[in-house]
């Protein structure tokens, strides 16, 4: 571990204990769902995914270990994950009650919190997810952009038949396509790598890192 990260979490720690004491007595909550066993101050910091292993993978083996709901806490914050759609489909549901996100300081530090899925503030997700559902909401109104789909579905079975071993990168190309052509009428390059199409996927990679509980400390 390099002396940097050590700074890091003597610094996180320090402050975490002078804001438990500082808060005194604690508010009584329901029990939390279960999940891997907290290790004083510090929660569950080394029971976050690794930066090598997918996030999906690593949720999963939660599930198979504690439930569809389980829990972690991580330096004082509480993460929920569901690893049931059914549930989350519930939750959706009910997004009018739980549509405030928790404050993600690394997130807006690093300029993401403007994005949908960093918004905070209810108000902002619903209105941006209005103005999506007026463009791609319905199926009537994504059926004007069957010819984008098509067009971009014919040119990434061209480049899987010539090239399969790049089938990876052509799912994020075809992908990437679609999403820039709808959204600001931009035509990709066909054949070769597109400047913006690689941006685009080093922006969601950021982006995901951003997300991360803790990224700041890795």
């Amino acid at each position: 571990m390099s002396p940097t990260l050590w700074i890091s979490l003597f610094i996180a720690l320090v402050s975490t204990c002078v804001f438990t004491i500082g808060r005194g007595r604690k508010r009584q909550y329901p029990p939390l769902p279960p999940g891997p066993q907290r290790m004083p101050i510090i929660g569950n910091l080394v029971d976050l995914p690794n930066p090598k292993e997918q996030d999906w993978q690593h949720w999963l083996k939660h599930k198979n270990l504690y439930g569809p709901i389980s829990s972690l806490s991580v330096l004082g914050k509480t993460i929920i994950t569901l690893n049931d759609a059914e549930l989350a489909v519930q939750l959706e549901k009910r997004s009018v009650i739980h549509s405030l996100r928790p404050q993600q300081t690394f997130t807006d530090m690093s300029g993401w919190n403007e994005i949908l899925g960093a918004l905070r503030k209810p108000e902002s997700v619903r209105k941006t997810r209005k103005n999506l559902y007026q463009e791609i909401g319905s199926n009537k109104s994504v059926s004007n952009f069957n010819g984008i789909q098509e067009l971009e579905v014919a040119r990434f079975l061209l480049r899987v038949l010539y090239s399969p071993e790049k089938l990876q990168q052509h799912i994020r190309k075809e992908a990437g396509a679609i999403i820039l052509k709808i959204g600001y009428g931009y035509t990709i390059e066909p054949h070769d790598r597109d400047p913006l199409v690689d941006l685009a996927d080093k922006a969601m990679e950021d982006f995901s890192y951003a997300l991360r509980p803790a990224t700041w400390a890795t």
